[in-house]
């Protein structure tokens, strides 16, 4: 059967370990883009950027990556100008307008439009003459933004942006003044104190907006623009070395295009996908730099945050980042963090990985369950959406429950809902009080074609995807769904208020032979003969269960309400799992303590040490 790239298991395990880098043809259409080496990969997706239509005139974030990937490659260069005139004319004056009737009308300025106009304009001004009319209209609109101190929606990604575009454009003009009264040297003084504190807590303790498949790539583009292009030297580096730890946290979940991490930030089912066919933001960005086994649709790659990233200036991230990103030879687990409250871990395989986070968040209510992606996990496939993640209905807002919305398809999860991983074993626990509109469980299966055979046996689901086996069940009596159209994938559901479930994966190498039906029966009986799983509890109060893995490990977990601490809710093998103990990285190459200074790479006789205390980096990897 042809079922992985034209290889049948035999020949993939070969050819991941031996073909890994190498560029694959274009024979999946003409749309996609390729290359062997980040400059090439650059290159094409800039290339693409360049032929996407301008579109509206009234969104610089959008019009501004086709009209500055012209000017950079000499392309239209007279009509683009022109075009961004307009561009930068209509956004003065529609946020002007904004502003004169109502003063305090937050959205009125939009960093989204402010960091596209003084990014282009830093890219475009040594590829052609940037007209007076342009830079006086972008003058105009940054001088209706207040710096002195934040100012409205405080997500990472706008403060990034508008700080980091508000520096770059004080350290340009001399001139400017904003609408707080303060000239350049006071722009750049308020803002330049902001950013270096979000680059000494990035460094030190993860971004807010971890794993996010689009926020996390526009935070690094805002960053970039500063590593790029800022004058002030301890700015410049301290952003360097900032991104070079963001962009680890990318190569740590990497695997061979796939981007396997959980999320603080993934809006809707097509967010979860970061793969060749549909990258986002961020994951587009870990391409340009470490590639995939195949061409991607660059149609899904969100320029407007990644095209920044084509255009090669001052930053470079040590060499030695891409030979971890593409050490997939042997398994392996990351372990890593966000300051005190979440861990994730990561199991990486040859052609598979898996995700799961642990969080002690102290209410239900908390805003982090409205975008979050907990668990992920993706195999490697010549198919779109090579994605399993077990799902929860969960409310659109969960701190207003009054609304009474349920959050979309793929959105967000339930606050009642916790996992437990091991290795290549992920199991899950929820209690939803019976006053909270929100339990019920969902599971998509794609019907794309990654996965290759679906069977179920004895409450389980077992499921062959080319490179990988897995077994999914819930605890509860479960369903199929309605499929649903839109996302193509049937839905396994199960509405009880206390359930769990169990997955349980595995390379396709122990069952391999006789093909597809006879690897899926083969790796079925064993889940069935070796696992064991004993949910007597799962209706009491506090729900438990017990279930012994195929690879013979006993995981137990009992679910935790928010207000109670955590013991020994997780047990493997009868040891309870040090949280506190995760590193912010933590994997055989890449060490760095939770909120400590210092960070050790070293993958074979590579290696580079940060000081986040000085803001040194020094080794032979770089």
């Amino acid at each position: 059967m042809k079922y992985f790239a034209g290889k049948t298991f035999s020949t993939v395990v070969l050819w991941v370990s031996s073909a890994i880098f190498a560029a694959t043809s274009q024979a999946e259409g003409d749309s996609r883009v390729n290359g062997t080496t980040p400059a090439e990969r650059m290159a094409a997706l800039r290339g693409y950027c360049a032929s996407i239509p301008i579109g509206s005139l009234r969104e610089a974030r959008a019009a501004l990556i086709p009209l500055a990937a012209k000017i950079y490659s000499g392309q239209e260069v007279g009509s683009s100008l022109k075009a961004w005139g307009q561009v930068a004319a209509k956004v003065y004056a529609d946020s002007k307008a904004r502003l004169e009737k109502d003063p305090k009308d937050n959205n009125a300025r939009n960093p989204f439009e402010k960091h596209a106009l003084i990014h282009a304009y830093m890219v475009c001004r040594d590829r052609a003459e940037i007209p007076a009319s342009i830079v006086d209209e972008m003058k105009r609109y940054v001088g209706l933004y207040k710096h002195r101190a934040w100012f409205g929606y405080g997500a990472l990604n706008y403060r990034v942006m508008n700080d980091g575009a508000g520096f770059i454009a004080a350290e340009l003009w001399p001139d400017l003044k904003d609408s707080d009264g303060l000239d350049s040297a006071g722009i750049k003084a308020a803002t330049k104190t902001r950013l270096l504190g979000y680059f000494a807590d990035i460094v030190r303790n993860n971004t807010d907006e971890y794993g996010s498949p689009t926020y996390l790539g526009i935070d690094f583009s805002a960053i970039k623009l500063l590593a790029d292009y800022a004058v002030d030297p301890e700015v410049k580096n301290q952003a360097a070395l900032t991104l070079d730890s963001m962009l680890l946290h990318v190569a740590c979940a990497w695997n061979h295009g796939y981007y396997v991490a959980t999320a603080s930030r993934a809006k809707y089912w097509g967010s979860s996908i970061t793969s060749p066919d549909a990258m986002d933001t961020t994951a587009a960005i870990g391409w340009l730099y470490f590639g995939a086994l195949r061409s991607i649709d660059p149609a899904h790659t969100n320029p407007a945050g990644c095209f920044w990233f084509t255009v090669p200036k001052s930053y470079r991230p040590p060499e030695v980042f891409t030979d971890i990103a593409n050490d997939r030879a042997a398994p392996f687990t990351h372990r890593g963090g966000l300051r005190d409250n979440i861990r994730f871990t990561i199991y990486h395989n040859p052609t598979y990985a898996l995700a799961s986070e642990w969080t002690l968040l102290k209410s239900p209510n908390q805003g982090h369950y409205k975008e979050s992606r907990r668990n992920m996990f993706k195999w490697v496939s010549d198919r779109p959406v090579s994605t399993f993640v077990p799902l929860q209905d969960n409310p659109r807002r969960p701190y207003k429950l009054e609304e009474k919305v349920a959050n979309a398809f793929g959105y967000g999860e339930n606050p009642f809902g916790q996992s437990l991983q091991h290795e290549n074993t992920l199991i899950g626990i929820a209690s939803v009080p019976a006053d909270y509109p929100y339990w019920k469980m969902y599971a998509p299966f794609t019907t794309e074609g990654a996965i290759v055979k679906r069977i179920e046996k004895s409450d389980w689901v077992f499921c062959h995807g080319g490179s990988v086996l897995f077994a999914f069940r819930y605890l509860q009596p479960a369903y199929w769904d309605k499929p649903r159209v839109k996302e193509r994938c049937d839905i396994l559901r199960s509405d009880s208020r206390n359930n769990g479930w169990v997955l349980e994966t595995s390379p396709v190498a122990p069952y391999a032979g006789g093909g597809v039906d006879e690897e899926l029966k083969r790796f079925a009986d064993a889940v069935l003969a070796k696992t064991k799983l004993d949910s007597a509890a799962i209706d009491t109060p506090k729900p438990a269960f017990t279930y012994i893995s195929l690879s013979g490990h006993r995981l137990a977990i009992t679910y935790r309400p928010h207000n109670e601490a955590y013991a020994r809710q997780h047990l493997i093998d009868g040891e309870p799992v040090n949280y506190a103990a995760y590193p912010l990285f933590g994997n055989p190459w890449v060490q760095q303590k939770m909120g400590g200074d210092l960070l050790t790479i070293r993958h074979g006789e590579k290696i580079v040490n940060y000081d986040f205390k000085r803001w040194t980096r020094s080794g032979g990897g770089l």
